[in-house]
């Protein structure tokens, strides 16, 4: 008798599609030859860093054929928002952020053997990326063009940033968060891993919330001999919701209340 396989969508976009097979195994196939390169790349880096990483993190292997995929077992838990995390006492808060820093160490310390080994794209910071305020469309909006132009000028005026290899991407929608222990299980989706600012790196734990982006800067410079301004941390964040702003999105109403709930909690 054939073995009985129970097969769900996780998500499907225009690089791939991902599956969970029998709730245990993610298999993600690439859309087109772009996506396979990349999903390469994911497999060789998760391979490096999974020897250095305290955090749980895919254990992915590549199945070669003529409909190449990927499969790793599945980190369980739930995606975090702000909700769930101000639900968590601070004990939990402090662990959390210390398990990020702690993640985010292992990726930079990583960076010389990884550049040497991986052919990894080179990632522009949101600070060098937002130009001008064209296209935000703010007209009425006096305390966010405000701030856009304070952000803007601020981004214009930085100097070169220390550049590692980083996930930039850890956000909660990346993470597997237990809610019945308060405990990050582990991290997924490395298809945008690469080279580039430390400080863009360290500023997606702010998608959360600004208090655990603040606490995982704190933690990170315990652990790491990085210097780090949590000013420019901030003003990274501050330059990606704008810029995603300022993109033709689907999600544009999302992005501009994720600006103004930002704009309420930095100024």
């Amino acid at each position: 008798m054939a073995a009985a396989f129970h097969v769900t969508i996780l998500g499907q976009g225009f690089d791939s599609l991902a599956l969970l097979v029998n709730e245990q195994i993610v298999a993600k196939f690439p859309q087109n030859p772009a996506a396979l390169i990349r999903l390469k790349r994911e497999a060789a880096l998760l391979k490096l860093i999974g020897k250095m990483s305290a955090t749980s993190i895919p254990d992915m292997n590549l199945v070669e054929g003529e409909t190449p995929f990927s499969v790793h077992e599945l980190i369980p838990g739930d995606q975090l928002d702000d909700t769930i995390y101000q639900s968590l006492v601070d004990s939990q808060k402090d662990d959390l952020a210390d398990r990020l820093a702690q993640f985010f160490c292992a990726m930079h310390a990583a960076s010389n053997s990884a550049t040497n080994t991986l052919q990894l794209p080179i990632l522009a910071a949101e600070s060098s990326k937002l130009k001008s305020l064209d296209g935000l469309s703010l007209t009425g909006q006096p305390d966010l063009l405000e701030f856009a132009t304070k952000t803007l000028a601020a981004a214009q005026a930085l100097k070169p940033d220390t550049q590692v290899l980083g996930q930039f991407d850890t956000h909660g929608w990346n993470m597997a968060f237990d809610k019945t222990t308060g405990r990050l299980n582990g991290l997924y989706d490395f298809g945008d891993a690469g080279v580039g600012s430390l400080h863009h790196d360290l500023s997606f734990p702010m998608f959360v919330s600004k208090d655990l982006g603040l606490r995982t800067i704190a933690a990170y410079q315990r652990h790491s001999y990085n210097f780090v301004s949590w000013e420019r941390v901030l003003l990274e964040h501050s330059c990606q919701l704008l810029n995603e702003l300022g993109q033709d999105r689907a999600d544009n109403h999302d992005a501009l209340l994720r600006l103004v709930t930002w704009v309420r909690q930095t100024t």
